[in-house]
């Protein structure tokens, strides 16, 4: 499974990286059960439900290295979350380390590329197919409303409310642009929406030969974020994908109320996965919910 890393013509052998740390027992079993699935061919995508405080970073990491060992881009929230996992490079750095091992930047891939989900789905400024639909919903949101009568009447009432009361413009605007978005971003669509800089990104990302993506806080990937990457992803040599999250599914009855909107197999994990132990004892006490691998990874101790 060990890859290299392409820059331009060049290929740097994935480095051996020797884990300074040690694992927890439910982190091992988790390990364990990935190793398996990933070596038999059982499984390509993983999912990673646990609480705070389980170490769930460390586990992504550790996959990276000693399981996967292929370059890999991890996508968080946040930028704080997103120093996080660079940061935690340390547990496998010694001597022999290469330079390009992990990066921040979008415009400089390495070994282990951490960047925010804005990166990659960043959608675009002068894109007149979303403005038109964006002023098209809001036409029709006023005229369904009885604020006006007629598309003329429309437009003269969003053009006023631009003048006389700027901040609630944008505020409103904002609101139907999310609307287009999505509704422009349906399957084999989403890429077309990205600015620029997101899809010299995610070219950059493909030309260096990305082999593994880890998706953190994965239970953000609604609306926008999940059709972008499930698309995304396809640009990519057949990525081993590992999502993490503490937030599981809600469910009624046997459906979840929330779930990625990433389609296919990727969302199944939210119907093959039921913590029936998970409550606010267990995430006040981490110690007393074991991680559980969800996808069609079935935990070994009961449910």
């Amino acid at each position: 499974m060990e890859q290299t890393l392409r820059h331009g013509q060049a290929l740097t052998p994935f480095p051996e990286l020797a884990f300074q740390g040690d694992l927890r027992p439910s982190q091992r079993e988790v390990i364990a059960l990935a190793r398996h699935k990933l070596a038999s061919g059982a499984a390509r995508r993983l999912h990673i439900a646990a609480p705070p405080g389980s170490g769930k970073t460390v586990l992504g990491l550790y996959i990276w290295a000693q399981v996967v060992k292929r370059p890999a881009v991890v996508l968080s929230p946040n930028a704080a979350i997103q120093a996080q996992w660079a940061a935690r490079i340390d547990l496998f750095q010694d001597c022999a380390t290469p330079a390009n091992l992990v990066s921040t930047d979008p415009a400089q891939p390495a070994f282990l590329t951490s960047l925010t989900y804005q990166a990659l789905t960043l959608p675009g400024r002068d894109h007149a197919e979303l403005d038109a639909l964006t002023q098209s919903l809001w036409v029709e949101r006023l005229i369904e409303q009885g604020e006006v009568n007629s598309p003329e009447e429309a437009a003269a009432w969003i053009g006023d409310l631009a003048t006389h009361n700027p901040t609630y413009y944008q505020q409103r605007i904002a609101v139907y642009r999310r609307e287009a978005r999505s509704a422009l971003s349906q399957p084999g669509q989403a890429l077309d929406t990205l600015h620029t800089a997101a899809r010299e990104t995610l070219t950059r990302l493909r030309e260096a030969g990305i082999g593994m993506v880890i998706l953190d806080e994965c239970h953000h990937l609604l609306g926008h974020w999940g059709r972008v990457l499930h698309e995304a992803v396809d640009l990519f040599d057949g990525p081993i994908i590992v999502g993490l999250t503490a937030t599981p599914p809600t469910w009624t009855r046997n459906r979840p109320r929330r779930s990625s909107a990433i389609s296919g197999s990727w969302a199944s994990w939210t119907t093959k996965c039921r913590c029936r132990r998970w409550s606010r004892t267990a995430l006040s006490h981490p110690t007393k919910t074991w991680p559980i691998l969800c996808g069609r990874l079935r935990p070994s101790w009961p449910m």
